[in-house]
């Protein structure tokens, strides 16, 4: 029942604007991914080098705690800071390497693709039954939009989001 703290910081390259230009894509490769699991619940960076991070790579700053106020009980909070690798500011081309693909709206951007807080209630009902009671919130950031946009400058998918869940895990 001892509670824990533990402070996270994950570091994956990406592709610079120079190297894109090069034909020389340094973007790792989280092959068979399952980021959720490390970069947040709501899942903005499965594929943790492409979607989200427009393959500028992705660095994860995150404190995550956990405590068992009881027997059969765990509560989990995790708040995350994401940020890319490579600068946003300075790409011109985007993350498709076609030209223009962010343009000049990127220039001076921050990195900060912004915050995600994960909390997980876990009750071990049985020896065969867990109940999962979650809720997550992100916090987008200008950079994070300016990644996301579609071909026509719509920010799709960019706002803050909120996620809650109830998930009965069976095993048989």
């Amino acid at each position: 029942r001892k509670p824990s703290l533990t402070l996270w910081y994950d570091y994956l390259s990406g592709t610079s604007d120079a190297d894109a230009l090069n034909n020389d894509y340094k973007t790792f490769d989280t092959l068979f991914d399952t980021g959720h699991k490390f970069y947040g619940l709501m899942d903005q960076f499965v594929g943790a080098t492409g979607a989200g991070s427009g393959q500028l790579g992705l660095q994860d700053i995150a404190i995550k705690a956990k405590i068992s106020p009881m027997a059969g009980w765990t509560l989990k909070a995790d708040y995350h800071w994401f940020y890319t690798a490579e600068s946003i500011g300075a790409n011109t081309r985007g993350s498709s390497g076609a030209a223009g693909g962010i343009g000049n709206g990127a220039v001076g951007t921050s990195n900060d693709l912004g915050t995600e807080l994960d909390m997980t209630l876990i009750h071990k009902y049985n020896a065969n039954t867990k109940i999962v009671i979650g809720y997550s919130n992100y916090v987008t950031s200008p950079g994070f939009k300016i990644l996301n946009a579609n071909a026509n400058g719509a920010n799709e998918g960019t706002d803050h989001a909120n996620w809650a869940y109830v998930m009965f895990d069976v095993k048989f």
